[in-house]
Order: C-alpha cells, then structure tokens, then sequence
C-alpha cells in the first residue's frame, strides 16, 4: 500500500527476493504505474486525513530507475528515527492540553492539578516524553555521523511509540468526559497514536532486533 499514492507525482519502492539479502529500490512515474484508485481506502481508526492506495507496477515497466541492491536494515533504521519524532510532537501536545486544563477544572473547591493522584500523572508524562526524546536525538545523532544505528533506531521507535500511547491515554483520563468527546484535541490525539506501534516495524519487530543486538555483544 502506498498512503497518500492518488496525490504522488512519483513512486519509490522496494523489490525483494527470498533467495538474497536485502532489497533493491525503484523509482516509477507515477502516471505509468498501474495505481488503482477505485481501490482507495480510508483509515477509519485515527489519521483520518490520510489514505492507503494498493500501486502496483512491473519490474520490467520501462517507466522503472534503479535496480542497484541495498541493505534495507539501514534505510529502515533512518525511518525508524524519523518516524519517531511524530511522537515527540503529540506528546508535547497532550502536555500543552494537559496544564492549563488542570489549572482550569475544579473539583471540591480547587484545581484538579492540587491532588497528589494527578500529579503523578503528570509526572509519568512528563518523564516518558524527555526520555523518548532523549532516545531519539540519540538515533539520529548516531545515524548522521554515518554509524550503523539498528539498535539505537530501534530503542527510539520503541519506547517512543509505547510511550506515546501512555501519555495520550492519561491525557484522555485527566479530562474525564471530555476526553473522549469527538472534536476535542486530546480525543483525536488518542486516535491517532495507534498506528505509530506499527508502521515501520511494530513493537515486536523491534525488541526483537534490540535483544539481536544485545545478545551479539555477551562476551
């Protein structure tokens, strides 16, 4: 699937064989790939504003350039710490929902942001967005200075993308009712953050090459 393919001036993408390692990338014209948008489909759970196109083309199509084979590991690692940035982004987001909101709400004659339970909340919060950001400055850092970053790329997706999850669930939690009313922030946040646990490898891809790693380096 490509998302977003109906409005693509071009394609790139990725051919693999069972009998070789790693991939070899393509570069197609868009209007000469066989993209079927009769086939367009919505997301329906979060990114509602996106699209996902089945694209389709012949390696022989003469509209195809490259060709030349690759190690996939290390295009995916970039993807990964990119990718893991869009967590950064809503989780300072909750927390921008998340303060005044606490400041606002009364309940028993004072803010909500006074009890020691939500506090704590907060806290968890505040800890998990610092962290995964630590983490993925972390990737990138050692991915432009031309290392190998698998494990590094992996660690950031991971936790950046569980992390995720939690703060935008607590968001959802400390607003009560309203969380979960349709057209509020934090209610389109909360749908939105499922798919960040599965593009560009899940959870489980990825504590499985970060114990890869891990298990390479016992003496």
């Amino acid at each position: 699937f490509h998302v977003e393919a109906v409005f693509a001036q071009g394609l790139y993408f990725f051919t693999a064989s069972s009998k070789n390692k790693g991939v070899t990338p393509f570069e197609s014209d868009h209007a000469l790939t066989r993209t079927s948008t009769a086939q367009h489909q919505a997301f329906d759970k979060g990114l509602r504003s996106l699209s996902a196109t089945p694209a389709l083309a012949h390696p022989q199509h003469p509209c195809l350039r490259g060709g030349q084979r690759q190690d996939l590991g290390a295009g995916l690692d970039f993807e990964r710490a990119v990718l893991s940035g869009g967590p950064l982004g809503i989780m300072a987001a909750c927390m921008d929902a998340v303060v005044p909101y606490v400041h606002e709400r009364k309940q028993f004659g004072q803010p909500i942001g006074e009890f020691q339970g939500l506090q704590w909340m907060l806290a968890d919060m505040s800890v998990q967005r610092d962290a995964a950001r630590g983490l993925t400055y972390r990737a990138i850092d050692v991915l432009m200075r031309g290392e190998r970053g698998t494990m590094e790329a992996s660690a950031a997706k991971l936790y950046a993308t569980e992390a995720l999850g939690k703060v935008a669930d607590a968001a959802v939690q400390i607003h009560g009712g309203m969380g979960i009313v349709q057209g509020y922030p934090v209610e389109r946040m909360y749908r939105d953050v499922r798919h960040y646990r599965i593009g560009e490898g899940s959870s489980e891809v990825q504590r499985m090459l970060i114990a890869k790693d891990v298990l390479k380096r016992v003496p």
